[in-house]
């Protein structure tokens, strides 16, 4: 199962974040970042207009892709590209509370959440999260990759090196 989420209108309906606060679109991110973790799905969310400084007009987070639907685009527009594209639409649960929007998909096959309903399965899931230990023991490969290409920190030096040093 992928979702596929209408990012403005979630995150515009979500109490306590601002669609004009960049650091609000990244805490919803990666609110949605744990709720991939914990359903072990991914999760695709459109943005209207262009990417936030540092962001590329498609960035990864773990399962997370975030698109950008650009100049003279929609995110709408770019969702049901994506699901008429789709082999397999009914595989696809888009989660939005623009009733015209949430009819369109499902009228092309794919399924439909309610935001409201979806931002309570979004709680859950970080509560969960919460309450599992703070930190995983391995990072995920994705977020590496994710975290080597946004800081471009160099590798840790070998172990065997560092002993030697000492």
């Amino acid at each position: 199962m992928a979702y596929l989420v209408d990012g403005n209108n979630l995150l515009a309906q979500t109490p306590g974040l601002s669609m004009n606060e960049p650091s609000d679109r990244r805490r919803f991110v990666s609110s949605l970042a744990q709720f991939s973790r914990t359903r072990r799905c991914k999760v695709t969310v459109f943005f209207d207009g262009l990417p936030l400084q540092g962001w590329g007009s498609t960035t990864h987070l773990g399962a997370v892709t975030v698109l950008h639907s650009g100049r003279g685009r929609t995110a709408d527009d770019a969702i049901l590209e994506m699901i008429r594209r789709s082999r397999a639409p009914g595989d696809l649960t888009l989660v939005t509370s623009d009733r015209s929007l949430y009819e369109r998909a499902r009228h092309l096959g794919a399924r439909a959440e309610a935001g409201h309903a979806f931002r309570r399965t979004l709680g859950r899931a970080g509560a969960k999260e919460a309450g599992d230990s703070e930190k995983p023991e391995r990072p995920d490969q994705e977020e590496i990759d994710y975290f080597m290409e946004r800081f471009g920190e160099a590798a840790p030096p070998d172990s065997k090196d560092s002993s030697r040093r000492r």
